[in-house]
């Protein structure tokens, strides 16, 4: 009989979801083009504020169909793709914190929305924020 250990489901979506580490930190792409090196690092900066692509691409100087083809083929994510998986991440870090309101995290990490928040969490991680931040808690 074959027995496979069963994991948890914070485990099986850490392990589902796609090592973003490297891509998510602004180190990203060394051997990039600088454009897209650039474009990150402005992400990063303001990765919280409301930032659109086409104040991306007017920060580099490109066109807004231009940087969105490179940005692509650079990372594998879209624009928006990317700035939601960098607000996730900062997200699952502030969700250790159990003083910290869920709906104050969305705002903070940059979601104008808890609901949209609450949907993209989800999408990404497998687990809702309370969900998470409860199997955080049992570790």
């Amino acid at each position: 009989m074959n027995s496979k250990l069963v994991e948890s489901p914070l485990e099986q979506t850490e392990e589902s979801m796609p090592k973003t580490e490297s891509l998510l930190n602004d180190q990203c792409c060394p051997d990039g083009p600088p454009m897209i090196r650039k474009a990150i690092d402005f992400i990063h900066r303001h990765k919280s504020q409301d930032i659109s692509l086409d104040q991306v691409a007017e920060e580099v100087n490109a066109s807004t169909f231009y940087l969105c083809r490179k940005f692509k083929k650079s990372t594998g994510l879209n624009y928006t793709q990317y700035l939601s998986r960098l607000r996730i991440e900062n997200a699952k870090s502030l969700l250790a914190d159990p003083n910290l309101r869920i709906s104050e995290i969305a705002y903070d990490v940059g979601f104008q929305s808890h609901t949209h928040f609450n949907r993209i969490f989800k999408k990404l991680i497998g687990l809702s924020p309370r969900e998470y931040r409860s199997h955080q808690s049992d570790d």
